[in-house]
């Protein structure tokens, strides 16, 4: 239930921004879920601490559901319409090696972090703690050199429990303990805000139109021209006038019809029908 917001908020980016927003750009799409990602990763950094309820991680898993559903929603896309139709079901599954070969490596330097880090501070606190008998000091050293499992309190007890430990050492222990897993995931939330810092200077080379979008004026595949243009004049339709040529430099015959229009008691010929010029002529 803890990951419930990631993933609604996952479902609700990948599916909504196509249907609200066709049109957006694939680079602001993905600088933007990358931003989201980083705010969610920040904001779980800063509210993880000893005292902090499990609710505490719901606000940063909707942010970084939202990031990760906004890059979805437009790197399947970009990717197989970069390469031919032929192509496009090798692209997609190298897409989706790519993909979990990504989740596998993050996990495992994310957790690699973690635990070196817990390792770290949980043996400098047990060092520097006058409560710990320096038996065990040399023990948790020998014993802790290849990296410090990540435990809970309770299971640290029990195994303190069957270890014969006291109780005063139980409590320094389960104390250093809760320190040190809270350095741990620090540690490695700070290493993914940077991961997360650098792709975004990564992002420069993604297109700024949807696949299959044409830039205003550029012709089509079959090479016809943009909807409502005159070929070769670039001026729309009901915008392209008459011939704008003077008259001494347009052809005769379209002299001759400008005139008939002109003078609507013309005939076809250019001359005056019979009765328009006994009409016209002086009475006896």
């Amino acid at each position: 239930l803890r990951v419930l917001p990631l993933s609604l908020s996952l479902l609700v980016a990948a599916l909504g921004i196509p249907r609200l927003w066709p049109h957006l750009s694939p680079r602001l799409a993905v600088r933007l879920g990358i931003a989201l990602m980083l705010i969610g990763i920040l904001l779980l950094r800063s509210g993880i601490s000893i005292d902090a309820a499990a609710a505490v991680v719901a606000l940063p898993m909707v942010f970084m559901g939202l990031g990760i559903g906004t890059l979805a929603s437009q790197l399947g896309a970009l990717v197989v319409s970069s390469v031919d139709e032929s192509l496009s079901g090798d692209v997609g599954g190298l897409q989706n090696t790519a993909t979990n070969l990504g989740s596998s490596l993050g996990t495992a330097v994310a957790g690699s972090i973690l635990i070196a880090a817990l390792t770290s501070s949980f043996l400098t606190g047990i060092t520097q703690n006058q409560d710990v008998p320096e038996s065990v000091k040399a023990q948790a050293n020998v014993s802790l050199s290849d990296g410090a499992p990540f435990l809970s309190d309770a299971d640290l007890t029990a195994g303190l429990v069957k270890a014969g430990a006291d109780p005063q050492l139980q409590s320094a222990i389960l104390a250093q303990n809760r320190t040190s897993r809270i350095a741990g995931l620090h540690a490695a939330l700070g290493v993914l805000s940077l991961i997360a810092v650098l792709a975004l200077f990564f992002t420069g080379g993604i297109p700024t139109r949807q696949p299959g979008v044409r830039p205003p004026g550029e012709p089509g595949p079959d090479g016809d021209e943009p909807d409502g243009e005159v070929p070769g004049d670039g001026r729309p339709d009901d915008e392209v006038p008459g011939d704008e040529r003077p008259d001494d430099e347009r052809p005769g015959d379209q002299r001759a019809g400008d005139r008939r229009a002109a003078d609507p008691a013309s005939g076809p010929t250019g001359r005056q029908s019979p009765t328009a010029s006994a009409a016209s002529s002086p009475a006896p």
